[in-house]
């Protein structure tokens, strides 16, 4: 006996009308999203070239300018920000809600990490310590605690999934 791709019965077409319903749905919110006017510059639908930065953070020891993010650019989906280290320092601990990526373009860049706990208080792994010099890329995952240092001058690119928002930082 072979294969109908008909709906015969009533069950079978009220079913494959709620499955059309849902698909057009969701293709629908899709396509709105996409070309929502309160969209992201880099959701626009032509090449384009982001030729300048914001400033999003500017003290004596390093300043961070942002391409492509929430200030930048008005996108969530995620950050590119250069980051330039003047002298010896470190951030304070975090926990981002958000994969970064760390791409070293001059000096070191020192992370420890601490593993995530699982549900009964038991680290899933043991703590990490990584180094990443110019020409490396560090690939911090969301839900580690990260301690990241600097023992001299730095420079490096930050990309983060979902975009970097201080909520989202975990501090």
């Amino acid at each position: 006996m072979g294969f109908c791709p008909v709906p015969h019965t009533f069950r079978d077409q009220v079913w494959l009308c709620v499955g059309a319903a849902v698909g057009l749905s969701a293709g629908y919110l899709a396509v709105r999203r996409l070309y929502s006017s309160k969209s992201s510059t880099l959701k626009s639908r032509s090449p384009i070239v982001i030729q300048d930065a914001s400033r999003v953070l500017e003290t004596s020891e390093r300043f961070i300018d942002e391409y492509v993010g929430v200030p930048s650019t008005k996108d969530s989906q995620i950050s590119f920000a250069k980051v330039v280290v003047k002298s010896e320092c470190g951030e304070i601990p975090q926990t981002p809600a958000f994969d970064e990526l760390l791409y070293v373009l001059k000096g070191v860049i020192l992370v420890s990490c601490q593993a995530p706990f699982s549900g009964k208080g038991k680290a899933l792994s043991q703590n990490i310590e990584l180094k990443a010099t110019q020409g490396e890329i560090l690939s911090l995952p969301k839900g580690f605690r990260y301690t990241i240092s600097f023992p001299d001058s730095c420079e490096y690119i930050a990309v983060c999934l979902p975009a970097f928002t201080p909520a989202l930082a975990g501090r």
